[in-house]
């Protein structure tokens, strides 16, 4: 006999938000738990309202998921007094303190707030990192931003929003650290903060993920750019 494993028996899933995204996290959980029910949602706040806090926990229980929310002001202040970011949030960067936060040596995996789930996440939560510390896939970058912050053309350049973390391996490589020195004495210019630290001080971590997993809006938007003879 086979059994099923579900993914809320063995992932985490994470989101990280303020008030500005909050409405978009709601409606992210709801789409994981479509085809993923029951799983474990936790919720990196940052300056969060009570009400907000509310939204999306009513939200993940109405939909059969478990909630639990965690406070990332304490964290991301340093990198406020830091201006290492000319985002309107900090909020972006509370991915990078998940091995801080959530005690366990368990996978975790990280979703930015407009992410919509299609399908089951188990073949995702199976996948082999092969001893690294977080699977990310591929940006649909053009070269030109890779001269622009110091990352050599034949570099990968990823995106963060989907991101599957083995905490681990995440501290016994010191990627924290590793993050925050990059961002206190950047080797180059910062335009999307987390992308680019990841790009260039990290990139040894990062096992690839296959596009599916991480589907973006402009693999479809991207115009050709060769001609018809």
């Amino acid at each position: 006999m086979v059994y099923f494993l579900s993914v809320s028996e063995h992932l985490r899933i994470v989101y990280a938000s303020d008030d500005n995204y909050v409405g978009l996290t709601a409606i992210s959980a709801v789409s994981l738990l479509k085809h993923n029910p029951g799983a474990r949602i936790h919720l990196l706040g940052y300056k969060l309202k009570p009400a907000s806090i509310e939204l999306v926990r009513s939200r993940v229980e109405q939909h059969g998921g478990s909630f639990s929310h965690f406070d990332v002001a304490p964290f991301i202040s340093r990198l406020e007094l830091l201006k290492v970011s000319h985002y309107t949030s900090y909020a972006i960067f509370a991915r990078m303190f998940i091995p801080e936060l959530i005690h366990t040596d368990d996978r975790v995996l990280y979703l930015d707030c407009d992410t919509l789930v299609t399908d089951r996440l188990d073949d995702l939560a199976g996948i082999d990192l092969h001893g690294h510390a977080f699977a990310l896939a591929l940006d649909a970058v053009h070269p030109a931003y890779k001269k622009v912050i110091s990352l050599p053309p034949d570099k990968p350049y990823y995106n963060s929003g989907v991101m599957l973390m083995n905490l681990a391996a995440w501290r016994s490589h010191g990627c924290s650290r590793r993050f925050m020195e990059e961002l206190t004495h950047p080797h180059g210019r910062v335009i999307l903060p987390e992308q680019d630290v990841i790009a260039r001080t990290m990139g040894d971590e990062v096992e690839p993920l296959p596009p599916k997993w991480n589907f973006l809006s402009q693999f479809i938007l991207q115009r050709r750019t060769d001609k018809p003879a």
